[in-house]
């Protein structure tokens, strides 16, 4: 068994890589010199790690017609069959689209707040402020959370999530929300919360934590996901 592929290095080999991923049907050097502007002595170089490494498969063209040897073809592998982030992406998707199929719309948020239940299990919150944890659990998640003067609201400088959530906003978006509203149930804290997307626009997701006095007795707005303005 071949050993999985990590990330590729960048530049011509990506390159190569690329184009046969693009391509419809399997390339020839010949073509491959026209898709990525290389030399043939280049390509050769870079499809023969690139073969090595199980990413491109090669066959010899069955259409071949005439006097020489038949042309050397070469196809890449889907990028799940090569490297294990790309194969857990794919995985994840799929999971994600029989969530709300078997679930419904509120599948995400619920399958967030049963992992804010996860998390808080593990911890010791006792006597911390509310943000603090929340903070944590971010900073923890990966977002590279960044909290405002005023403590209204987390700026999401990363999302490990941000392919998946391209594809499927809804979910990924609703289990974060989820999570973020389960914790701080779960913390006691009366609060509301809501997730601004950025996903593709410029500019971080935003949180917005409305954290108010225990005293208080007016009802709270509960979690949604609030779109961007066009």
């Amino acid at each position: 068994m071949k050993p999985a592929v990590g990330p590729l290095v960048e530049g011509s080999r990506e390159r190569v890589l690329a184009a046969l991923r693009e391509a419809a049907v399997p390339r020839s050097i010949r073509a491959l010199a026209s898709d990525t502007g290389l030399s043939a002595n280049a390509l050769r170089f870079h499809l023969d790690h690139l073969l090595q490494a199980g990413a491109v498969r090669s066959v010899r063209d069955a259409d071949h017609i005439g006097a020489g040897r038949p042309a050397t073809l070469y196809s890449a592998l889907p990028a799940e069959g090569v490297d294990d982030d790309a194969a857990y992406r794919a995985l994840a998707g799929r999971l994600a689209t029989q969530l709300v199929r078997a679930g419904g719309p509120r599948a995400s948020t619920d399958a967030g707040r049963a992992w804010a239940k996860e998390l808080l299990e593990g911890r010791d919150v006792a006597g911390r402020d509310t943000r603090d944890v929340v903070m944590s659990i971010l900073e923890d998640g990966g977002f590279s959370p960044l909290l405002s003067t005023d403590g209204d609201t987390v700026e999401l400088r990363r999302c490990p999530f941000l392919d998946l959530a391209l594809q499927q906003p809804a979910v990924v978006c609703g289990v974060h929300l989820g999570l973020l509203s389960g914790v701080l149930d779960l913390l006691g804290a009366v609060s509301s919360v809501q997730l601004v997307p950025a996903l593709e626009d410029d500019g971080p997701c935003l949180v917005r934590l409305h954290l108010l006095d225990p005293a208080d007795s007016y009802p709270v707005e509960r979690p949604t996901i609030e779109e961007n303005a066009s």
